[in-house]
């Protein structure tokens, strides 16, 4: 049973909060994530008008600084690239809508055509992808934030205002009485008739399932910020900022599609006549901008809230140019990743001091030369690798799932386990109990090459003696999901993590299952691999009733344990070293690609055929030495 929302049937379900996206404003709750400074100042609202583009710092003192004018534009979404540059969402009326990329120094770098919409209405960056909605028909086109091109596009049962982005769910804003351009479209979606209002769609962002539409949430459909659990939206028509508690009411998500009619608490109301534009988050208030004729001022303003609803005493700033859409810097933020330093994982206590485990004498080298005060005396126990586009590859297991999951001959497991290779891993069930694994790239020197004739062993490894932990198997199931998978490999660990040579540092990939009933009991992962690699998972599919934890304190156990996020689609390494558990309290599926990249390279390939009986079968091995262009099969 597939669902990522319901906590309906969940007996200790997840106490982690989802991040969530909106321009306006971004929750990000997740830890251990460095963000590098934005704007000028390094903390700064980025407002658009139709035709300028400009910072504005509101503390410790208010200025706005000018970046990048254009004539006839009308900005509608912006991000800031990997390498620093403004991205900007530009929808003209006469011309189809394009990407401008901006420099630091405001030098227009690209002006690409956007390809697949003939009109954008709003964008929002989320991980590696934008998504933008179309003004002109109810879909979303998701683009590439680097390359943006399209990837695909999703149809809306109506024509959409704003939205949202979290893990799981997408918060689409529906304006009543725009068209709805889709006959399929479900009547308790209607948006043709009735009076003037907006709703709030909730959709599963993977599966596109409507989960709740939040009838009435405002009159108007404005703009979005996240704070916390809450959406804030601004409801133009009445001058207010509405707090729409949702992640309350996503809790409350079943099966089937559910009709609510939340109360949406005002946060602010402005008692004179004023027409606001935009909103946006920083600093612990919010800021409203405000058209000119506002509050009987003749020009563009912008207004300081505090979050209880409260005006500041800060003065109305004046602002040169009326902006139609403010971003603010919890938005805009970009993400520093870095691998966690794996001699971190070979620290253990002994008599007061901290020694390094085993067997990497590089590594052990490099912890001896760290000076005394730097070593860490609490390893780091996870790292947030950031939203990666999983919906390739979880389609492809979906589609493929009497493949990836077929039983093993004997009924013992897993076809794809292929656990009779490895004696090493026979007694795993027992920390393992209903857990099922297929293995697509898999290093087993550890676990045993036990059986394997001389002949055969000498082919496998340059070593002498036995086959080191660097031999490297791959397996069918590399073959049929690598088009989906290496894609991933190569944002995370190529994009992100700055790892090369991927072809030769990758020692294992992995899918788990963990359906109804299973569990992963507490335990410590042994072997070189644990040792020597870092340990990213990628969750493909995780409903809420699934809890990840890892123990507070490895030599105070009695300090309990802490929730690692394991949330769809957010990557992290995990320090596998520390004693960790996962928890299973529901009836619904987890899904989670596990890879383990190391430091030093894979001696050599090796290719296992799909009908592989034993180390014994002359056929077991169709390739002993894989090239990086086999590696990667020419995707």
């Amino acid at each position: 049973m597939i669902d990522s929302l319901s906590t309906m049937d969940c007996t200790d379900p997840t106490g982690l909060a989802d991040p969530l996206v909106a321009s306006g404003g971004a929750f990000r709750p997740l830890s251990f994530e460095r963000w590098l400074p934005v704007g000028p100042s390094g903390h700064e609202l980025l407002a658009l008008s139709n035709a300028t583009v400009f910072w504005i710092q509101s503390r410790p003192t208010f200025q706005v600084r000018h970046f990048f004018s254009t004539s006839d534009a009308h900005f509608v979404g912006a991000w800031l690239n990997d390498n620093g540059s403004l991205l900007l969402v530009d929808s003209p009326r006469r011309r189809k809508p394009r990407w401008l990329e901006v420099a630091p120094d405001a030098a227009l770098l690209r002006d690409v055509v956007m390809e697949g919409l003939q009109q954008a209405a709003h964008a929002v960056s989320y991980g590696e992808c934008v998504y933008v909605l179309a003004a002109d028909h109810p879909s979303i086109g998701v683009f590439d934030a680097r390359s943006l091109s399209l990837r695909r596009k999703l149809e809306l049962p109506a024509a959409a205002h704003s939205l949202a982005i979290g893990p799981t769910v997408m918060f689409v804003l529906l304006q009543s009485g725009s068209p709805a351009g889709s006959t399929s479209a479900p009547s308790s979606l209607d948006q043709s008739s009735g009076d003037a209002r907006c709703d709030v769609l909730v959709l599963e962002r993977h599966s596109r399932r409507s989960t709740q539409l939040w009838r009435g949430v405002a009159n108007t459909c404005g703009p979005l910020a996240a704070h916390g659990g809450d959406l804030l939206l601004l409801d133009r028509a009445n001058a207010e900022v509405r707090r729409i508690p949702a992640s309350r009411l996503t809790q409350q998500a079943g099966h089937k599609l559910a009709v609510l009619s939340p109360t949406a608490s005002v946060l602010w109301r402005c008692e004179q006549p004023c027409y606001p534009t935009g909103l946006a988050i920083a600093h612990g208030f919010v800021y409203v901008s405000l058209a000119p004729g506002s509050t009987g001022r003749p020009g563009a303003s912008v207004i300081e809230i505090d979050l209880i609803g409260n005006t500041s005493t800060a003065e109305q700033q004046e602002l040169p140019h009326p902006p139609t859409l403010l971003l603010s810097p919890s938005y805009l933020a970009r993400a520093e990743y870095k691998p966690m330093p794996l001699y971190e994982k070979l620290l253990r206590r002994k008599q007061g001091r901290w020694r390094g485990s085993a067997n990497n004498h590089r590594e052990l080298s490099e912890l001896r030369t760290t000076p005394r005060m730097a070593r860490v005396r609490s390893p780091q126990p996870f790292s947030m690798l950031g939203a990666v586009d999983i919906e390739a590859l979880r389609a492809a297991v979906l589609s493929r799932w009497d493949v990836v999951w077929e039983k093993a001959r004997d009924s013992s497991g897993v076809k794809h386990d292929y656990n009779f290779l490895f004696p090493g891993l026979q007694g795993i069930t027992n920390t393992f109990p209903g857990l099922q694994n297929a293995k697509l790239l898999f290093s087993g020197a550890h676990v045993g090459y036990h059986g394997v004739s001389p002949g055969l062993l000498s082919k496998m490894s340059t070593s002498s003696s036995h086959a080191s932990c660097e031999t490297c198997l791959l397996f069918p199931l590399w073959r049929k999901l690598a088009p989906q998978v290496l894609p991933l490999l190569d944002e995370v660990l190529y994009n992100r993590l700055g790892m090369r040579n991927l072809s030769r540092f990758v020692w294992r990939v992995q899918l788990n299952r963990m359906p109804k009933g299973a569990a992963i009991k507490p335990h410590v992962d042994q072997g070189n691999y644990a040792s020597l690699s870092h340990r990213v998972h990628i969750p493909l599919i995780v409903p809420r009733c699934v809890r990840f934890e890892q123990l507070k304190n490895a030599h105070s156990p009695e300090e309990g344990w802490r929730e690692i996020p394991m949330k769809e689609s957010e990557a992290f390494e995990v320090n596998n070293k520390i004693k960790h558990q996962v928890i299973q309290s529901g009836p619904y599926e987890r899904i989670t690609l596990i890879i383990d990249v190391a430091e030093q390279p894979c001696e050599r390939y090796v290719e296992i055929s799909e009908g592989c009986r034993g180390w014994n079968d002359p056929n077991c091995v169709t390739d002993f030495d894989v090239n990086p262009d086999e590696w990667r099969g020419a995707f």
